[in-house]
C-alpha cells in the first residue's frame, strides 16, 4: 500500500479511538469533517490501485457522515464505471445524474457511463437477433429493436455529455477521446477522424513534454518514474487513436493516409506485428509491392511462435505469395 494510504489508515484508527474511548457518543463537526477527509484520500488512494471493493467501502463510510459530499460521489461514480458490470453501471448512471451539469468531471463521468450502456445494449440486440440470448418478449425483433433504440439514446446523450466537457474544459483528453468514439459508434466517421485530429495534436505535445522532463537536471528518481509512465500512457492512447484512425481510412478507400497512420504507428510501437500486415494490406491496395512484402516479412519475424494454422499467419502467407506474383507481374523486383 503506498504510504500516503497507510498514513490515512492510521490517521482515521487513531481518529476512531479518540472518538469510541472515553470521547462523545458523536464526533463533533471538526472530528467529523477530518473522518470524511481521511475516507475521501482512502478512497481515491484505492481507487488509483484498482482496489474497486475498497474503495467502494471507504466511499460509503464517508457518505455515512456527509451525504451530499460532492468528491466522495464522484470517486463512488467512478468506482462504479471503472468496476463495469451492468448493475454498476446503472448505479454509476444515477450518481451522475444527480451531480452538477456544470461540473467537468460529471460531464466526462456521465458520459463515459452512457457510452458503456449503449454498447451493453448494442449487444443485448445483437445476441437476441442471433439466438445467443433467449428472451420471455413475446416479440424477439422487437425487444432487439428497443435496445437499439435505447442504445441510441444513450449515445446521444452521451456525445452531449462530451461536447459539454469541452466546452468547460476545452481541448481536454477525455473528452476529445471520448468524442472519437461515440462519433464512431453512431456512424459519423468524419466527426469521429476530425476530433482524432485534435487528440492527436493533443498527444503529441504532451508526450514530448514528459520526455523533455526526463532529461531535465537534478530529477529525482520518484519524477523519472512518474514522467515515464505518463509518456508511456500518452504513447498507449497515440497509438490506440492511430489504429483507428487507419480503420476509418481503410473503410474510406484512403489506403496512403492510413499509410501515415501505420507508419506512426511503428514509429511509437516497433514490435506491433498487426500494423505491420495492416500496412502491407494498404500498399499492396497501391501497388507498392517491395514495400509490401518487407512489411509481410517482418510481421512473420514478430510473429515467431504462432501456429502455421493460426489465420492471421495463413492470411499473411497468401498476402505474401500474391504480392510476390503480382512484382513479377508488373516487373518490379
Amino acid at each position: 500500500m503506498p504510504r500516503n494510504a497507510t498514513l490515512a489508515s492510521l490517521s482515521l484508527l487513531c481518529l476512531l479511538s479518540c472518538v469510541t474511548s472515553g470521547g462523545p457518543a458523536e464526533p463533533s463537526k471538526e472530528e467529523k469533517q477530518r473522518l470524511v477527509e481521511i475516507h475521501k484520500e482512502s478512497a481515491q488512494q484505492y481507487l488509483n490501485m484498482g482496489e474497486l471493493d475498497r474503495a467502494e467501502g471507504q466511499v460509503e463510510k464517508g457518505l455515512a457522515l456527509e451525504p451530499d459530499n460532492k468528491k466522495l460521489q464522484q470517486i463512488l461514480g467512478k468506482t462504479l464505471l471503472k468496476r463495469g458490470r451492468s448493475e454498476d453501471l446503472m448505479r454509476a448512471e444515477k450518481v451522475f445524474r444527480a451531480g452538477d451539469p456544470q461540473d467537468f468531471q460529471i460531464s466526462i463521468g456521465l458520459g463515459a457511463t452512457l457510452e458503456r450502456l449503449a454498447i451493453l445494449h448494442r449487444e443485448s440486440a445483437a445476441n437476441i437477433r442471433s439466438g445467443k440470448h433467449l428472451t420471455q418478449a413475446a416479440d424477439p425483433k422487437l425487444r432487439a429493436d428497443e435496445f437499439e433504440k435505447r442504445a441510441l439514446a444513450y449515445l446521444t446523450e452521451s456525445r452531449t455529455c462530451y461536447e459539454r466537457s469541452l466546452t468547460q474544459k476545452p481541448d481536454n483528453v477525455d473528452g476529445l477521446n471520448g468524442l472519437v468514439r461515440v462519433e464512431a459508434l453512431l456512424g459519423d466517421n468524419d466527426a469521429s477522424l476530425g476530433h482524432a485530429e485534435k487528440l492527436i495534436t493533443l498527444l503529441r505535445a504532451d508526450r514530448k513534454f514528459w520526455e523533455a522532463s526526463l532529461v531535465r537536471p537534478e530529477i529525482s528518481a520518484d519524477e523519472e518514474n512518474r514522467f515515464r509512465k505518463l509518456s508511456r500512457v500518452q504513447a498507449e492512447l497515440e497509438v490506440a487513436i492511430h489504429l483507428h484512425m487507419a480503420t476509418l481510412l481503410d473503410q474510406k478507400q484512403q489506403e496512403q493516409a492510413a499509410i501515415e497512420h501505420l507508419d506512426a504507428v511503428i514509429e511509437l510501437k516497433p514490435d506491433l506485428a498487426s500494423a505491420y500486415s495492416r500496412r502491407a494490406e494498404n500498399r499492396m491496395a497501391l501497388s507498392q509491392y517491395v514495400e509490401a512484402k518487407s512489411d509481410l516479412d517482418t510481421f512473420l519475424r514478430l510473429s515467431t511462435g504462432k501456429s502455421a494454422n493460426d489465420p492471421d499467419i495463413m492470411r499473411a502467407y497468401q498476402l505474401l505469395g500474391d504480392c510476390m506474383r503480382k512484382a513479377r507481374d508488373a516487373g518490379v523486383h
